[in-house]
């Protein structure tokens, strides 16, 4: 303990009972060795992660994909303390549409949870059964805001039109969400990103950040988009 400057936590947004249980620790550790006490912004910790765990941080400004299970934004960062949002769900995070579909699709979880059961489930080198007959929605088409009720409604819809999940063809239908999820993603950071040539705002680095960022697809994906349009 005499090594450390002080102790920070979460203090929010977030759900409720871990954030005091942390708060609490915190408080007390904090109390215990009279050290100062901090507490940051779970959205702004995302935002500022790669600052952290980068061996070449990005430059400011640069734009953040936050994408977890109760959020999803993309935010221009312009300092450590200056941030803009350009972009967010109109109802429901990212994360918390693949976990509800996982659910839908009895696909099973790994020990991360249900985020990467999907990823190890659509990764499996099995092709699939049959084509999906109706592919998944294009939403809000050049928009710079996410939604992802719909992709969520079309995998309850396809499991209910075929009287249940043993009548679909589920790797096939759990891709093409997931794919549509990304695509989503990539579309919205496409626009971020012209909107800031637009505004004056030379971007250089995007940063992706969050639970969900740790599908190796996404980051695939990301990294083949972001060089494409950055360079």
């Amino acid at each position: 303990m005499n090594d450390i400057d002080g102790v920070a936590f979460t203090r929010g947004p977030g759900i409720t009972g871990c954030l005091t249980v942390a708060a609490n620790a915190a408080k007390t550790l904090a109390a215990a060795n009279n050290k100062p006490l901090v507490g940051v912004h779970h959205m702004q910790a995302h935002a500022l992660t790669a600052q952290l765990s980068s061996k070449n941080p990005p430059e400011f400004p640069f734009l953040c994909l936050l994408v977890s299970g109760g959020h999803t934004m993309i935010v221009l960062a312009t300092s450590l303390r200056d941030f803009r949002i350009l972009a967010t769900t109109a109802d429901r995070a990212v994360g918390s549409a693949i976990d509800r579909c996982v659910t839908l699709l009895q696909i099973k979880w790994t020990d991360l949870g249900p985020g990467p059961g999907l990823e190890r489930y659509c990764a499996e080198d099995v092709p699939d059964e049959s084509p999906v007959s109706t592919p998944p929605p294009l939403i809000m088409p050049g928009k710079l805001a996410f939604s992802f009720t719909g992709l969520h409604s079309w995998v309850e819809r396809t499991i209910h039109k075929a009287e249940g999940v043993e009548n679909i063809p589920k790797r096939a239908v759990a891709r093409a969400f997931q794919k549509a999820a990304f695509m989503q993603l990539e579309d919205k950071v496409e626009l971020a990103l012209k909107w800031c040539e637009k505004n004056d705002h030379p971007v250089k680095h995007v940063v992706v950040s969050g639970g969900v960022a740790s599908n190796l697809l996404l980051r695939q994906r990301c990294v083949l988009e972001t060089a494409r349009l950055l360079f």
